[in-house]
């Protein structure tokens, strides 16, 4: 049998990019939802949650460790006092001292914001449960996994079902800010931060 030409460039062209349509089409950790939790055996998903966890902690500790520029001088209330002054005002030149304060502000803000993210004193079996229970309502299988993660975790800290119920809703609308307010059973806005 022979093979034209005009043919042999386009199944070359063809194996070659077979396998990277493969590699293409396969999900990162961030695309992850309830379907795919639904398919997962107990054990992918008990490795699935230790793995996600130690690279949250991970991340978070390499973060923690900063260069303290203003030394032990420094505190929050400190730092938060001297931003507040700044702003508004048509400064142009700072110190060396009050540049070392701004930026060890900024460093502790960056940590604080980080901490949402830290999963502490719950196990991974609190996790996995919490995400079984989740993930069998069938309205929360398009909301991904590292966000149901967050979700199970304000539950397990106490967070009030009204609450998770407006995270959720949010978590599968277009996460518009504005549905994260919501008024609790006095009547009062209220606000959700996520994670």
């Amino acid at each position: 049998m022979k093979i034209s030409i005009f043919k042999t460039p386009f199944l070359i062209t063809l194996l070659l990019l077979c396998p990277a349509m493969g590699i293409a089409q396969q999900k990162t950790i961030e695309m992850y939802d309830g379907s795919d939790w639904e398919n997962w055996s107990a054990t992918h998903k008990l490795y699935f949650i230790e793995g996600f966890l130690s690279g949250a902690h991970y991340i978070i500790d390499f973060h923690m460790g900063h260069t303290h520029y203003a030394g032990d001088k420094f505190t929050p209330q400190k730092g938060f006092e001297f931003y507040l002054s700044t702003i508004g005002e048509e400064k142009k030149t700072f110190t060396r001292e009050e540049m070392e304060l701004l930026m060890e502000y900024a460093a502790y803000e960056e940590k604080s914001d980080l901490g949402k993210y830290y999963v502490a004193d719950i196990t991974l079996g609190q996790i996995v449960d919490g995400l079984n229970t989740f993930y069998g309502d069938f309205k929360n299988r398009r909301i991904r996994i590292s966000d149901a993660v967050y979700v199970v975790k304000k539950q397990i800290q106490g967070a009030s079902s009204e609450e998770i119920e407006v995270l959720c809703q949010w978590l599968r609308s277009d996460r518009d800010a504005k549905k994260q307010f919501y008024k609790d059973k006095d009547g009062k806005m209220r606000y959700i931060p996520f994670p």
